[in-house]
């Protein structure tokens, strides 16, 4: 994806009239007009979180309050209703076109909604009106993370810290571009760095659990660990620890650390297939690794790399008739694959 080029400057003189707001607004208020629900209607219902009954309180209280009407619309997009997010964005900015935060929910608001180059604009206008305004520039360090010009990520990044060098998402952020970039060296510094800023950053230990586990080094456990303190029911760093056990033979710890993610996610389909693929190539349990690779394929009918693996379950198992059969359903499923193919040729020799 390419990054989109800067709007100029002329769109922006005379702080934004109405019209250029309409316009800039124009897809989400669509958005909000198809999915979003009139301020009347929210304010009605009975079951209003309070959180929401609070902030239309204040609004009605001071209907002209502009930074209302903003922290409403952040409300909103926490909430994934993109719809009544822009429309009170859009109330906020008609009211008050000169705070640079307004147009940080702007950006936020048209990104979750996949528009990156408005999101960007959205940035820039912000920029224009606070230079400094931190915020902003870790949006855009994010956007440019996002279309993967890392060195460009960096240079906002370090905009970030020279006005607070504690900012522990801006050194997350410059550990992902690192990551990008190949250079694991550097992306450990920053990340371990923002556990020093911020040591309830979950994200960061993760990012360090992975990079460890890559070099299959035992200290990603620690991470994983120090992850799940903050997580404990995080299926992604169980899966993740179970993984690194796994590829490491220590398979018990392996094993019970997937049957902990199947207890809470029944559907998990690779926690289903990784038990069956212990089963068969290391405890060479055929019959069991069948029962895990059938669950992983009741999860997902489509998934073709369980239905092949039963195949050489059932192969093993001397069960020619379903070992083909499986073979030629992993073909179905993603005609060109070639161990299946392959599985099929050995079956009719």
């Amino acid at each position: 994806m390419q990054v989109y080029e800067w709007l100029a400057f002329s769109l922006f003189m005379n702080m934004i009239n109405r019209t250029f707001r309409l316009l800039c607004l124009l897809p989400l208020l669509i958005f909000s007009c198809k999915h979003g629900e009139t301020e009347k209607a929210i304010s009605t219902k009975a079951n209003t979180p309070a959180a929401l009954q609070e902030l239309n309180q204040k609004i009605n209280a001071e209907p002209k309050n502009a930074s209302y009407y903003n922290e409403r619309a952040k409300y909103y997009y926490t909430q994934k209703d993109l719809g009544a997010a822009s429309k009170d964005i859009l109330d906020a900015i008609t009211l008050d076109s000169s705070k640079a935060e307004f147009y940080v929910t702007l950006s936020d608001i048209f990104f979750a909604g996949g528009k990156s180059a408005q999101s960007k604009r959205s940035l820039d206008k912000s920029l224009l009106l606070d230079p400094a305004n931190k915020e902003a520039l870790l949006r855009m360090a994010e956007l440019y993370l996002y279309v993967k010009d890392n060195k460009k990520s960096i240079e906002y990044l370090d905009k970030v810290l020279k006005i607070d060098v504690n900012t522990p998402k801006a050194y997350f952020i410059k550990g992902m571009d690192f990551k990008e970039m190949g250079d694991t060296t550097k992306a450990i510094s920053s990340f371990q760095t923002t556990i020093e800023q911020d040591v309830e950053y979950y994200n960061a230990y993760v990012q360090l659990g992975l990079i460890y586990a890559a070099r299959r080094n035992p200290l990603a456990l620690k991470y994983y660990e120090n992850a799940l303190k903050l997580d404990p029911k995080s299926i992604e760093v169980m899966y993740n620890t179970a993984m690194f056990l796994q590829e490491n033979n220590q398979l018990n710890k392996a094993i019970e650390l997937y049957t902990k993610i199947l207890s809470i996610d029944p559907q998990n389909k690779y926690a289903n297939y990784n038990l069956g693929y212990i089963h068969y190539e290391y405890l060479k349990v055929f019959g069991e690794a069948v029962k895990h690779f059938s669950n992983a394929i009741t999860c997902d009918p489509k998934y073709a790399e369980a239905v092949y693996m039963r195949g050489l379950c059932y192969e093993a198992m001397g069960d020619v008739q379903r070992a083909s059969a499986d073979y030629t359903q992993a073909l179905v499923i993603a005609p060109g694959y070639e161990k299946p193919m392959l599985g099929l040729k050995r079956l009719a020799e």
